[in-house]
């Protein structure tokens, strides 16, 4: 492990630096929640894209099953699958790491999701 410091080699077992006396246990506490940090942003990025994939899939394929589906059940599954997809853009800013930045992407992001749901109920029920 190199010290964070004075960028000199120690054993990984080593609690402080040979070369500047550095704790090196609180470098390694900070690198395993930065692994942390970056796996739970992959996920939430990873269920977004599986999500919107599905979706599209569903969107694709209804049209195939039913002449008419944007008439009765349909109309309904496919206002709601939009629904579901639009909420998963929440995830988006949920994995950035700046705050600043993941409070106006939310805020963003709730807005799209607002409009999208409006017009996706206003169709179901039109």
């Amino acid at each position: 492990m190199n010290c964070p410091n004075c960028k000199s080699q120690n054993n990984e077992s080593a609690r402080f630096c040979r070369n500047c006396g550095a704790n090196l246990d609180l470098c390694k506490d900070i690198k395993s929640t930065n692994n942390i940090d970056v796996k739970s942003s992959d996920n939430l990025l990873l269920v977004h894209i599986v999500i919107t994939f599905l979706i599209f899939i569903i969107h694709t394929t209804l049209p195939w099953f039913a002449s008419f589906w944007y008439q009765g059940i349909f109309k309904y599954a496919h206002g709601v699958t939009y629904i579901i997809g639009s909420l998963s853009f929440v995830l988006i800013p949920l994995a950035i790491k700046n705050k600043n930045l993941k409070i106006g992407g939310l805020i963003v992001s709730g807005l799209l999701i607002i409009s999208w749901v409006y017009q996706n109920i206003h169709f179901m029920l039109a």
